[in-house]
């Protein structure tokens, strides 16, 4: 059951109901002797970390560090609540609520999320380059303002003739596979460009993510 907290007071804060987790730890709706409602960990209710809403006496955080923040100014209140002016280690700054500086909710100015995501981006990239070609983007499907409905395969207008030129890209370079009379043969030429530039990539890929 999660109503061991419910009616319980700490300081101006009464428990109200639970409101689910925050990692681990159990999270409790509490209203405030002032009429707010704040979102609070057991721990920081236990502890007496928090108190109130933030309409009490604001706790001073001038030159502490969170993450790659540091506390630099009080910027002022909203809702009553504390908002300080934070520098980050990239350089940028950033006004954050003090409740978000505690809890570890904000750890810098989003600089910390990019990196990660960006790490996640090339980790994934390279699980799936194979002879230094991304796998993937050879697999997507073709472009929408293709004429054709062939990838690397378009039209060419000669006087009054329309023939079809293949190609492909390959490292970072345009590889030119021929222009043609007709549609098939065109398609032909792709292929077998394909096959001698991504062939040996592509079998890697499919044999290393084959489904059982």
């Amino acid at each position: 059951m999660n109503n061991e907290m419910i009616g319980k007071r700490f300081g101006k804060l009464v428990v109200k109901e639970y409101h689910g987790k925050k990692g681990r730890a159990k999270t409790w709706l509490c209203l405030c002797d002032c009429g707010n409602t704040r979102i609070v960990k057991t721990a920081y209710l236990n502890d007496g970390t928090a108190s109130h809403c933030g309409c009490g006496t604001v706790i001073d955080l001038k030159g502490q560090r969170f993450g790659r923040l540091t506390v630099v100014e009080l910027k002022g209140t909203i809702n009553k609540k504390a908002v300080w002016t934070c520098k980050c280690d990239c350089g940028n700054t950033i006004d954050v609520q003090s409740y978000y500086l505690r809890d570890g909710t904000k750890k810098s100015c989003g600089c910390l999320q990019n990196e990660s995501r960006s790490k996640s981006m090339k980790k994934a990239q390279t699980v799936h380059t194979f002879d230094e070609l991304f796998v993937p983007f050879l697999k997507k499907d073709i472009q929408k303002n293709n004429t054709t409905g062939v990838k690397g395969v378009t039209t060419k207008k000669y006087k009054d003739k329309t023939k079809y030129m293949a190609q492909l890209g390959y490292k970072g370079k345009n590889i030119y596979l021929g222009i043609y009379d007709t549609l098939e043969k065109a398609i032909e030429a792709r292929l077998k460009g394909e096959e001698l530039y991504y062939g040996k990539a592509i079998q890697e890929y499919d044999e290393k993510f084959k489904k059982d």
